[in-house]
């Protein structure tokens, strides 16, 4: 079975270019919120550590792609498999609340893509 690192890596890179595009335009971000929404008074406050979380994730895994021990792979597809499982279950939950727009079915979807994937590969056995 292929490893998950590079799509899970882009695809927490991604995430977090996109959370940060909103201190140049509010315009991608406005394709998943539904108006008006808001995050109070520290708005940009929790974008900004969200955004660092997913860019952490993305480097782990994109510098676990390039790793040769299997341990050290496993144990950051098993950290992956439950980071991106919870975000796919907190998108989903999100998803019926009236805030987002169709289009954050696709993060939904992307999350728990990462997070099967991630979690299927680790408990595979595959050495690398």
């Amino acid at each position: 079975m292929t490893a998950p690192f590079v799509f899970c890596g882009v695809y927490a890179v991604c995430l977090s270019a996109l959370i940060l595009s909103s201190h140049v335009t509010f315009s991608l971000l406005n394709i998943f919120l539904a108006s008006p929404y808001s995050l109070g008074t520290h708005t940009l406050d929790w974008m900004n550590w969200h955004a660092m979380g997913c860019l952490f994730a993305g480097l782990v895994n994109l510098g676990a792609s390039r790793w040769s021990n299997a341990r050290p792979r496993r144990d950051v597809a098993v950290v992956t498999a439950i980071l991106f499982g919870m975000w796919a279950i907190l998108n989903l939950r999100l998803m019926f609340t009236g805030r987002f727009l169709p289009a954050m079915w696709l993060n939904v979807i992307g999350c728990a893509v990462a997070g099967l994937w991630s979690g299927t590969w680790a408990a595979s056995g595959d050495e690398c």
